[in-house]
């Protein structure tokens, strides 16, 4: 097996490697939602993304050989650190083949990074935006993704859990609401907007 190596996104063909891995991991799921290419590649461009008004960021690839196995970001949000008191080090775009190795490297490539700038926490997954792709997928694989959640295979929650990361807060849960005209919740609940919008009279609308 060739050696793993990390090395940083210094080139447009390294940064198309960065953007278009994820695919390597999801192909064969029929939920997964790409990203939309250009987007990202913008979202990343220290001369173009949001996220760099507030902090920098540096992307890195893992290869075995000449095939990427893993990607991730290292970031510091300065006005964030700053507002909060912390020194944490922001990490996302964190994808990887199911080989705990690539999983411990690019976290381990982060640590030093952060580690350099004095921080002292890892803080993820984000990608270079609190409410995009954060976290991991607990449950729910049956379904179609959750717009802004992570949406990863099962074997990204036992590496984070079996690296000895804790949940920052609780879990977020989504809800889902069947909108076909013909459910018999979707007509109950369309029947009592109606006599509410008839009636004026929010508390006696929902009394009765």
């Amino acid at each position: 097996m060739a050696s793993l190596q990390i090395r940083p996104v210094t080139s447009a063909r390294g940064r198309r490697a960065f953007l278009t891995f994820p695919w390597r991991i999801y192909r064969d799921d029929p939920l997964w939602v790409p990203p939309v290419l250009t987007e990202r590649a913008k979202f990343i461009d220290p001369e173009r993304g949001p996220f760099f008004k507030r902090g920098e960021a540096e992307f890195f690839i893992a290869w075995r050989g000449r095939k990427p196995v893993g990607t991730i970001c290292a970031a510091e949000d300065f006005h964030t650190n700053d507002f909060l008191g912390r020194k944490d080090c922001v990490f996302g775009f964190f994808e990887y083949l199911p080989d705990y190795a690539v999983f411990e490297a690019l976290l381990a490539q982060v640590k030093e990074w952060g580690r350099a700038r004095g921080l002292n926490a890892l803080f993820g997954p984000f990608n270079l935006d609190y409410e995009d792709a954060y976290g991991l997928l607990i449950e729910g694989r049956d379904r179609p993704p959750v717009m802004l959640c992570g949406h990863t295979p099962p074997y990204y929650l036992d590496y984070t859990l079996r690296y000895g990361f804790q949940p920052p807060r609780a879990d977020n849960i989504a809800f889902a609401v069947n909108i076909m005209r013909d459910d018999p919740a979707r007509q109950k609940m369309a029947r009592l907007a109606d006599r509410v919008r008839a009636r004026k009279q929010f508390g006696s609308a929902f009394a009765a």
